[in-house]
């Protein structure tokens, strides 16, 4: 996952200007239904079949200790299942909240995978353990 303007600006100003920077209490594990880039403020996820984001807390019995500039899960991310179809997800993204609120990172996954993932109705949805790579991105 890349991170978006907001993180990089949010951890270079911690970093280079002393600017405070506070965890959020969880983080939120999303799916989308359009592609994102660094710029998104927002994301278009599903509206209907009981979606919800995943709180996934910033500690380490969810998260592994960061190697080479990357963390990933520690463990299964597990959405509520489907009871309607979601349509296609193309994006996975990490928030502060639990609805809006402020995009941290995001992964296009419809580059991997040929069109996507199709969530019909009565599916559950699974991101397993380690599978979920957050880092900083390339630097120019």
């Amino acid at each position: 996952m890349g991170a978006t303007y907001y993180a990089m600006d949010k951890i270079l100003n911690y970093i280079y200007t002393g600017t405070t920077l506070s965890q959020p209490p969880s983080f939120y594990v999303g799916l989308a239904t359009a592609t994102m880039t660094e710029a998104s403020t927002s994301a278009t996820e599903p509206t209907v079949g009981s979606y919800a984001r995943v709180s996934f807390a910033g500690n380490s019995t969810n998260w592994n200790t960061s190697s080479s500039g990357v963390l990933t899960n520690k463990l299964d991310i597990v959405f509520v299942e489907s009871t309607a179809a979601w349509g296609t997800i193309v994006t996975v993204f990490i928030a502060d909240a639990l609805t809006g609120g402020n995009i941290w990172y995001y992964e296009n996954i419809v580059t991997g995978l040929v069109g996507g993932i199709e969530v019909l109705d009565n599916m559950l949805i699974t991101i397993p353990a380690g599978a979920l790579y957050v880092g900083m991105g390339t630097i120019l």
